[in-house]
């Protein structure tokens, strides 16, 4: 059986035509990952976990896919996990919002740690663990409560690891303002 035989030439300039139609088709998304959406550029990046204040939801070395500038189009939604800048850290924190503006906000004294209160409701983690706060946790927090009443006031988010144990979070440098979420995390397995 006698086959044609493709010489080097014809096959990278088979590979070169590929290419390019695969751009005029799709653009420049091929070459960057970023999408528009309503006028806003979101750039999707692939994050790599670092720590365990996260934990049990996110582990330590899980990839996650992060959409940066999402927040500039989008509101922050309880429940979202988020990239947060904090000017202490070199690299960004990644925590879920437990609380947005207008939500109300109470820190309740139990036996011999303190709850959070959001609308009525204890704060859990994604496995149903209560939050339960040291007084020095719990003062940070009631600064809040305090000063506006019960209630997260405007442009501020409480933002949580899922580790109720140990995580640098709002409990440790309060609530944070929508600049400081840098994008959303969109994808965990």
């Amino acid at each position: 059986m006698n086959m044609p035989k493709v010489s080097l030439l014809t096959f990278g300039i088979f590979v070169f035509t590929f290419i390019i139609a695969l751009f005029l088709v799709n653009g420049t998304e091929i070459f960057k990952n970023i999408s528009k959406q309503d006028g806003c550029e979101i750039n999707k990046v692939v994050k790599t976990v670092r720590g365990e204040s996260m934990y049990p939801l996110l582990k330590h070395g899980q990839e996650i896919v992060v959409s940066e500038g999402y927040y500039n189009c989008n509101s922050p939604q309880i429940g979202d996990l988020v990239m947060v800048d904090h000017a202490n850290r070199e690299t960004p924190l990644v925590k879920v919002i437990r609380a947005v503006p207008n939500n109300k906000l109470q820190i309740v004294k139990e036996d011999d740690f303190y709850k959070i209160i959001v609308n009525g409701q204890s704060l859990k983690n994604s496995v149903g663990k209560l939050y339960r706060l040291s007084e020095q946790e719990a003062k940070m927090i009631s600064l809040y409560e305090r000063d506006y009443k019960g209630m997260i006031p405007k442009d501020a988010y409480l933002i949580l690891g899922d580790n109720v144990d140990s995580s640098l979070d709002s409990t440790e440098f309060g609530l944070v303002g929508k600049k400081s979420l840098l994008g959303k995390i969109n994808y965990h397995p």
